[in-house]
């Protein structure tokens, strides 16, 4: 019989609309204007979403900006889906590139 976290972990793979990579690089969270950027890793990623543990043990807002590049030039506009502990479970809802947001719903993915 398997525990609850098996059971969970393969009811959320059943439910992924897109395949999850393991990707084990860092990233930086931009909760806004006003506030501090914070250092997170994802661990895996799909098209739509991804699975980030931050550095630290922060209040994470539902909706942030994950940044790919330090300049903040290439990221994902997020949607916090899921959390646990120090990991969250993130939707993308628009890509940002060059800086610019460019939503999913007009992007040929």
């Amino acid at each position: 019989m398997r525990n609850y976290t098996e059971w969970r972990n393969a009811m959320a793979a059943e439910q992924r609309k897109s395949k999850r990579r393991p990707i084990g690089t860092r990233a930086w969270v931009d909760f806004g204007p006003d506030a501090r950027m914070h250092q997170c890793f994802i661990k895996d990623m799909s098209d739509t979403g991804a699975r980030l543990a931050m550095a630290l043990s922060v209040p994470v807002p539902p909706e942030f900006v994950l940044q790919f590049s330090p300049d903040g030039s290439v990221g994902r506009r997020c949607e916090v889906r899921w959390r646990s502990g120090i990991e969250i479970g993130v939707k993308f809802t628009a890509r940002i590139m060059d800086g610019r947001a460019i939503e999913f719903a007009s992007l040929d993915c």
